[in-house]
């Protein structure tokens, strides 16, 4: 479920349907780092079903909508949809493509007539004088206690995710000071996915990729270290220990993340060290965020 801001209500959603767990997001769908759809992704396991109101309410455009639902049908998870009376369970299936497209577009098309219907009321209302603007979706607590996190230098996307608002929103509570950059454009960073379990580095590309990360994934060493060689990595991601030996051997200054089981523990000097099936996919994203936030990497003696 998904409303745009804090004061809308979600009642109306699900009604009727039952649900063994629900993720709301208050929250814009313009795109798709919402905090309570990342949850749903992590906890999601094939077999289950994620039940959703509208394909709207999961993404406002038709590639993140496709993009979610094909990364989560591929990993045998279905989704349905209630007010299109849709189900897709990753049959690949020419017919199914085309009504998620077909559909998806639909939805978009929609939302973009709503946005132009509303911008010309309001142009109607301001001729008449009538406008008095966007309803604030923060009470006055709520927006003394982000320009004072905002002025103590805490991060404008966690503080706008705490309160269920956009980042973009924050600037309309707390301007920028003249030495504060609005956005600062950032090259992707690219992640080398190290593992011989073909699913697993499915749901792990789909995860970090969902985070805006570019991936590269290999199935064993000898690929991983064809990759590494070819430069343009960031970090690597690996269960596997040749890779992170031969980015050791050859001084390669690319932050290392090794996922091992006990049996595995000092084969290779790592940045972090996770055990592997101790770890939730969170924890495994945050390890990544820290290593990326260092200029150089530390290596474990």
């Amino acid at each position: 479920m998904r409303v745009s801001t804090v004061d809308q209500k979600t009642a109306r959603q699900l009604e009727g349907v039952d649900v063994e767990q629900t993720f709301t997001d208050k929250a814009s769908g313009k795109d798709v780092k919402r905090p309570q759809l990342e949850a749903m992704l992590a906890f999601v396991r094939e077999g289950d079903t994620i039940v959703c109101h509208s394909m709207d309410r999961m993404a406002r455009n038709l590639d993140d909508l496709r993009r979610i639902v094909l990364g989560l049908t591929q990993r045998g998870i279905h989704v349905q949809f209630i007010k299109e009376s849709l189900t897709f369970t990753g049959e690949d299936s020419p017919m199914a493509n085309l009504l998620l497209s077909v559909m998806g577009a639909f939805a978009q098309f929609e939302r973009e007539l709503i946005k132009e219907r509303q911008r010309e009321g309001i142009a109607i209302a301001k001729k008449a004088g009538a406008y008095k603007g966007r309803k604030r979706s923060l009470t006055l607590a709520k927006a003394d206690e982000l320009r004072r996190r905002v002025a103590l230098g805490e991060k404008r996307t966690a503080i706008a995710r705490e309160l269920g608002i956009s980042r973009f929103r924050t600037y309309e509570y707390a301007p920028a000071i003249p030495e504060e950059p609005v956005s600062t454009a950032k090259r992707k960073k690219t992640i080398l996915c190290v593992d011989a379990d073909d699913q697993v580095l499915s749901v792990r590309k789909f995860m970090l990729e969902m985070r805006g990360y570019a991936v590269k994934t290999a199935q064993s060493d000898e690929q991983g270290i064809e990759l590494l060689n070819r430069g343009n990595i960031d970090l690597i991601l690996s269960r596997l220990p040749g890779v992170i030996k031969e980015a050791n051997a050859t001084s390669t200054l690319v932050p290392a993340v090794f996922l091992a089981g006990y049996a595995e523990l000092g084969k290779a000097k790592a940045d972090a060290v996770l055990m592997q099936g101790t770890q939730s996919p969170v924890e495994v994203l945050a390890a990544v965020k820290t290593l990326l936030s260092r200029f150089k990497p530390k290596r474990q003696q």
